[in-house]
C-alpha cells in the first residue's frame, strides 16, 4: 500500500513538471517554426493553419527552424458507434536543444459535432491550444 501511495506520488509530480509551461521558453512572435508529424496530411494542415494564423514564420525545412512543432495524431474506435476517431497532442521543442518546451492537452475529433474530415477538427483544436497559450 506505502509503495503504491509513493509510486502514483512520483507519477504526479513527474507529470506536473512534463506539462508545466514556462512563458519565457515559448516561441515569441516571429520565431521561426518547423511543423512534423507523422502524418503527412496533419503536417501539411498544420502547416497552413499557423502561416493563416501569422504569429510565427513557417519554414520548409528543419534545419532554419527555432522550434519544432509535432503534431500527434492516432486514430481511435469508439465502441459505441464503431466509427473512427482521431486523438492528437501538439508538443513545441527547441530545435537547438532538443528540450520539450510545450505539450498541449488531448484534442479529439467530436461525434457530436458533424465533421467529415477528423484531423482538420484536430489540428484547429490544437492550434487553438497553441493560440491561447502564446497569445
Amino acid at each position: 500500500m506505502k509503495k503504491t501511495m509513493i509510486i502514483a506520488l512520483g507519477l504526479a509530480l513527474v507529470s506536473c513538471q512534463l506539462f508545466a509551461k514556462n512563458p519565457a521558453t515559448l516561441p515569441q512572435k516571429n520565431a521561426k517554426i518547423y511543423v512534423a508529424s507523422s502524418d503527412p496530411k496533419a503536417a501539411a494542415l498544420g502547416s497552413k493553419t499557423l502561416e493563416k494564423w501569422g504569429y510565427w514564420d513557417v519554414v520548409p525545412d528543419k534545419k532554419d527552424a527555432d522550434y519544432i512543432v509535432d503534431y500527434n495524431i492516432k486514430k481511435t474506435w469508439l465502441i459505441t458507434f464503431l466509427t473512427p476517431n482521431l486523438r492528437g497532442r501538439a508538443c513545441i521543442t527547441n530545435a537547438q536543444t532538443g528540450e520539450a518546451v510545450y505539450t498541449s492537452r488531448h484534442a479529439n475529433s467530436s461525434m457530436r459535432a458533424i465533421s467529415f474530415n477528423h484531423r482538420k477538427t484536430v489540428i484547429k483544436k490544437l492550434n487553438r491550444f497553441l493560440q491561447q497559450e502564446v497569445g
